[in-house]
């Protein structure tokens, strides 16, 4: 029944037709062989919200109750036609709220807007994602707003204050015996930096089975073209990470290299950061486990999860440098 509504659904929609796998253009519909596409994750999901009874089977019991049945069949059919029809109206309504999010000019008027269209696709970008394994830079191609958002990290900012970078210098030299002085003279980046370095040694094990280019950021010369470095990138970094454009001391534009793409996030790190960060979510990466430390402490920061055993001891020292300068402030 499924494959036989994937099929009608090309065939009255030719160009939703994608051919891939074998599939005679209808396999990101309905795929009988891995029992995927957007028609059974679409019914699984609208039987998870039915409710208790209309989830429960029910035996027949008499034959009188199973000639009452065929005689309501035809009507049955075409309740059944009906949920076919609201499947086809609900996914090619999906595909036109993805092409008006694609064509759409970005603006303050429209930004709400464009907020709510996001979130009705994201069933969709979820099967773009697992199925049809979109790479990043196609994944961007097909939803760019996500290149554009550039909301303020309220959260991030008023963590990483002053007083904070300051503690993280500190508990860095007090634990990391080999550190290296660093030349950044951009506090906050420095701060990024200190931490990248602080986390990984409490958690991680097996360094050399991990690139040692890979880092939350990566510092680039004046005048560095940002797409001849993504596209001429070490191979094996496969996931995003800031490109700090400028002086090598304090670089004064960011870019997000995600897969061959580049988006351009402005001169505030702290910012770029955040945006970096909610990547990863939009597009459900795994971290890599040299670099999972530093981006729990961002979910901590963010979105107040809970740490992980490394990061809480960091954050514990952090936190008892800050109270012993408030005591010495105090004081004198």
């Amino acid at each position: 029944m499924k494959k036989k509504m994937a099929k009608s659904i090309v065939q009255s929609f030719p160009q939703l037709k994608y051919n891939r796998d074998g599939s005679a253009g209808f396999g990101h519909f309905y795929d009988p062989l891995r029992g995927g596409g957007y028609l059974e994750n679409r019914l699984k999901t609208m039987q998870k919200r039915m409710s208790p009874d209309a989830k429960a089977y029910k035996k027949r019991r008499n034959a009188t109750k199973r000639k009452n049945e065929s005689d309501t069949e035809s009507s049955n059919g075409t309740s059944q036609s009906r949920g076919s029809n609201d499947i086809r109206m609900s996914l090619s309504g999906l595909i036109e709220t993805k092409k008006i999010l694609q064509n759409c000019v970005p603006s303050v008027a429209n930004k709400m807007e464009i907020f709510a269209l996001t979130d009705q696709t994201f069933e969709l970008r979820r099967q773009d994602i697992a199925l049809d394994n979109l790479s990043m830079t196609k994944f961007l191609e097909e939803y760019p707003r996500f290149s554009d958002v550039n909301e303020e990290a309220k959260s991030l900012s008023l963590v990483l204050d002053e007083k904070f970078c300051r503690a993280v210098e500190k508990v860095a030299l007090l634990r990391l015996k080999n550190i290296t002085s660093s030349n950044i003279t951009e506090n906050k980046l420095h701060t990024i930096h200190m931490l990248e370095k602080l986390l990984p040694p409490l958690n991680f094990r097996g360094k050399g089975c991990q690139s040692q280019s890979h880092s939350i950021f990566q510092l680039a010369g004046a005048g560095t073209d940002p797409i001849n470095l993504a596209v001429h990138k070490d191979p094996g970094l496969t996931q995003p990470f800031l490109l700090a454009v400028g002086n090598s001391n304090q670089p004064d534009q960011y870019y997000i290299v995600a897969d061959f793409s580049v988006i351009y996030v402005g001169n505030d790190v702290v910012r770029a950061l955040y945006r970096l960060f909610c990547l990863f979510w939009v597009y459900n990466i795994s971290y890599y486990p040299r670099l999972a430390p530093f981006y729990n402490l961002l979910e901590v920061l963010v979105i107040n999860k809970t740490p992980v055993c490394s990061v809480k001891t960091v954050l514990a020292a952090i936190n008892a440098v800050q109270n012993t300068a408030c005591i010495g402030d105090t004081v004198d």
